[in-house]
C-alpha cells in the first residue's frame, strides 16, 4: 500500500508492499488531503452472444438475401414471358372425307404411302376382325375414290402393318403382324394398290402386336422389328433382300410390359437406327 500525507507543507511517504491499494489523506482545513485509487487492471467488457456468432449470422444473411434475389428473378422471368395462349395452333381442321364400312371390321392401324406410284398418298388400313388390308387410293385432294381389299389368312387377326420395299423391285410391300396366328406376313406389292402374301414367318406363341421397318444391321436392306405381347419381347427380323426374313435376336421387354406403340429413328445422331417402344403395362 502506498500512503502519502501532506500537512503544513510537510510531505511524508510510507511504502507498504503488502497491499495493492494507495490512499492519500487530505483535510481542507489543515492542508491535508486523501486520494484513493485502484491500481488493478481493468477487466474486458463481456461481449453479447450475438457478437460471438457474427460469422454465422453473416452467412445466413447472405443466403437469405440470395434466395430473395433468385425469387425476384424467377418472378420477373415468368412475368416477362409471352402468354401461353399465343402458342396455340391457329390452324383448323375439318372432316372432309369419311369412309364407313357396313360390317364390323375393327380397324387397328393405318399406314400412309404411295402404293400405286401416282405421286398421291394412299392409305393402308388393317382390319383385325375382317382379316384384311384395305388400300384406299388417294386422289390428291384429300379424297379417296378407289378401294382395294387384300385378304390375309383366316383366324390371323392382323393387328399392325409396316411399309417398305422388301424385295428390291422398286414397289412398296407390306409387312403384317398377325396376333392370333403368331406370325408375320409379307405382302408383295404390284404397284397398283393390290398385294398378295409372298412370305410368312412364324414366331411361336408370341402374339405379335406391333412392328416397324428399318435397316438395323447397316446392309442397306430393310429389316423388321416386332414387339410381341405374348412373350413380352422385341424380335429383330433380318431381311435378305428378296422378301424373306430370318430371326436374328430377341430382347426381353420386362414383366407385364404390354407393348403399345413402336417407332424407329436415329435418336443419338450416331447414324444408327434406334427403336422406341411404349409399354402400356409398365
Amino acid at each position: 500500500m502506498h500512503t502519502i500525507s501532506i500537512t503544513d507543507n510537510h510531505l511524508s511517504a510510507n511504502n507498504n508492499h503488502n497491499h495493492t491499494n494507495s490512499v492519500i489523506n487530505a483535510n481542507t482545513f489543515d492542508n491535508t488531503f486523501n486520494v484513493s485509487y485502484d491500481q488493478r487492471q481493468p477487466q474486458a467488457k463481456k461481449k453479447p452472444k450475438w457478437y460471438q456468432h457474427q460469422t454465422s449470422i453473416r452467412i445466413c444473411f447472405a443466403l437469405w438475401f440470395t434466395i430473395i434475389l433468385a425469387t425476384i428473378g424467377i418472378i420477373i422471368i415468368c412475368l416477362a414471358q409471352p402468354d401461353s395462349t399465343h402458342l396455340i395452333c391457329e390452324k383448323t381442321f375439318i372432316s372432309k372425307t369419311k369412309k364407313s364400312y357396313t360390317y364390323d371390321s375393327r380397324p387397328r392401324y393405318v399406314a400412309v404411302a404411295d402404293f400405286n406410284n401416282d405421286n398421291h398418298l394412299d392409305l393402308a388400313i388393317v382390319n383385325s376382325f375382317a382379316e384384311n388390308i384395305v388400300i384406299l387410293l388417294g386422289d390428291g385432294n384429300g379424297t379417296f375414290s378407289r378401294e382395294y381389299t387384300n385378304w390375309v389368312n383366316d383366324e390371323s387377326a392382323p393387328y399392325w402393318i409396316g411399309v417398305g420395299d422388301f424385295n428390291n423391285d422398286m414397289l412398296l410391300d407390306i409387312a403384317v403382324a398377325n396376333y392370333d396366328s403368331h406370325d408375320i406376313d409379307i405382302l408383295r406389292g404390284y404397284g397398283n394398290g393390290t398385294f398378295s402374301i409372298e412370305f410368312t414367318l412364324g414366331l411361336g406363341s408370341s402374339r405379335p402386336m406391333l412392328l416397324t421397318v428399318g435397316n438395323f444391321n447397316e446392309d442397306n436392306i430393310l429389316d423388321i422389328a416386332v414387339a410381341s405381347n405374348g412373350t413380352l419381347d422385341l424380335t429383330i427380323l433380318i431381311g435378305s433382300g428378296d422378301g424373306s426374313f430370318e430371326i436374328q435376336t430377341n430382347y426381353y421387354l420386362g414383366h407385364d410390359s404390354m407393348p403399345y406403340s413402336i417407332d424407329v429413328a436415329d435418336l443419338n445422331y450416331d447414324n444408327k437406327t434406334d427403336i422406341m417402344i411404349v409399354d402400356y403395362g409398365t
